[in-house]
């Protein structure tokens, strides 16, 4: 749970939007 808060985190810190932060994660786990 704590390593989707911190990402969650991140995203507000950056900005950016979720969609974008999904496709990155899902790019890294393939």
């Amino acid at each position: 749970t704590q390593g989707y808060v911190t990402v969650e985190e991140v995203v507000n810190n950056l900005g950016w939007p979720h969609g974008r932060v999904i496709d990155a994660l899902e790019t890294l786990l393939k």
